[in-house]
């Protein structure tokens, strides 16, 4: 595999902590401890745009389609809502004293997380709670849905929980020996990907809403952060606090590239995470060094 660096999208004035896609597919935003909410444009490098000054550290975004608006969480402060129309703030729902680090869209439904193991469902358009559901008593890292049928969490007590559309638990097992960052599942709900702070890769075999182990190695030196697959669900990356991300053949379950600072002109600081465009099939990751880096991968 070649790797081809594109650019470095430098904008930001702290780290940055979270990458979400946009509209079109060339289109994705960036938020992180700056409080700064940026477009980004794919077939523009370096040319960004700053949509809001959110008066806080950006830890999580979700972009909404069918009302054209991104759900940002901003640290002590709650969870605001953009239209990307107008640039305006159509909603704001106040969190103070716990963070939320995850969101998930499912259906018509934002799933919002916090620091207690607490999650809010929101309806994606009146804004009003449907739901609220306690998935465990500590920090949500990560939350993924597949088909709207199955909804996964990562948590910081190291478990991985599972419920179905009826807000029912129907798996919860501890999964690695630290906090869970964050899980990644292939297009046809077959197969999770799971990474953590203890620095394991695992590979888990999805069957009915449960999860047996296949495989599990050390990816990295130091804690992983983020995991992505690619459109195919053939290849998935990891960003660790190493300053690496590293190239995986999901089938195979091994090592590909490595993309570092030294080789490729990688991040020189964590990489916190990761986002596997359909523009090109680029792939874009994001640290604490202040740089978004946009990578292309050939076989």
């Amino acid at each position: 595999m070649q790797v081809e660096k594109i650019d470095t999208f430098s904008g930001h004035r702290g780290a940055v902590y979270t990458l979400e896609k946009g509209e079109e597919k060339e289109i994705f935003f960036s938020g992180g401890a700056d409080g700064m909410l940026v477009q980004w444009n794919l077939g523009k490098p370096d040319v960004g745009k700053g949509i809001a000054q959110m008066g806080g550290a950006i830890f999580d975004l979700k972009y909404v389609s069918q009302t054209k608006e991104m759900w940002i969480s901003v640290h002590q402060k709650g969870i605001y809502v953009i239209n990307l129309n107008s640039f305006s703030t159509v909603f704001f729902f106040p969190q103070t004293d716990h963070s939320t680090y995850a969101m998930e869209l499912v259906g018509e439904c934002i799933w919002v997380s916090n620091s207690i193991g607490e999650v809010l469902v929101f309806d994606i358009f009146d804004k009003k709670i449907k739901s609220k559901i306690q998935v465990g008593h500590k920090s949500i890292r990560k939350i993924i849905q597949w088909n709207n049928k199955f909804i996964f969490f990562g948590s910081s007590d190291g478990h991985i929980r599972i419920l179905n559309n009826q807000f029912q638990l129907i798996f919860d097992e501890k999964c690695h020996e630290k906090t869970c960052f964050s899980l990644a599942i292939d297009k046809n709900g077959e197969f999770l990907v799971s990474i953590g702070k203890d620095a394991q890769v695992k590979k888990w075999k999805v069957e009915s809403g449960q999860l047996t182990l296949l495989e599990e190695l050390v990816g990295h030196i130091y804690g992983i952060h983020d995991v992505t697959l690619n459109a195919n669900s053939s290849l998935f990356a990891t960003a660790s606090m190493d300053k690496t991300v590293k190239i995986w053949d999901l089938n195979e379950f091994k090592l590909v590239k490595v993309i570092d600072s030294m080789r490729h002109g990688g991040h020189k600081n964590a990489v916190n995470k990761l986002y596997w465009s359909d523009y090109q099939d680029f792939l874009v990751s994001a640290s604490d060094d202040k740089n978004i880096s946009v990578w292309n991968l050939n076989s």
